[in-house]
């Protein structure tokens, strides 16, 4: 369940950063659609619910965090021995 994974973060240091990295490629095959946070269209508006933008709100207004610092890096996941995305 990712959201509970965050809420079990420990608390960081009142000066710790937590730095946190994800490709957001949510798979139903580790977790069911109903716990993405995000990847998919708004069933309202059907504008995108993007992941960053969730999992942002959840650690700044849910859990108190500051987001002090963005970029975009390049992943490179490990399928299997000799296949990479």
């Amino acid at each position: 369940d990712p959201l509970q994974c965050l809420r079990s973060l420990p608390i960081a240091d009142k000066n710790g950063i937590v730095l946190m990295v994800s490709p957001y490629s949510w798979l139903e095959e580790f977790t069911h659609q109903s716990q993405w946070l995000g990847g998919y269209p708004d069933p309202v508006t059907n504008k995108p619910f993007w992941s960053a933008d969730h999992i942002e709100h959840i650690m700044t207004e849910d859990l108190g965090y500051s987001l002090i610092h963005e970029e975009e890096v390049p992943c490179l996941i490990r399928e299997h021995q000799r296949k990479y995305q």
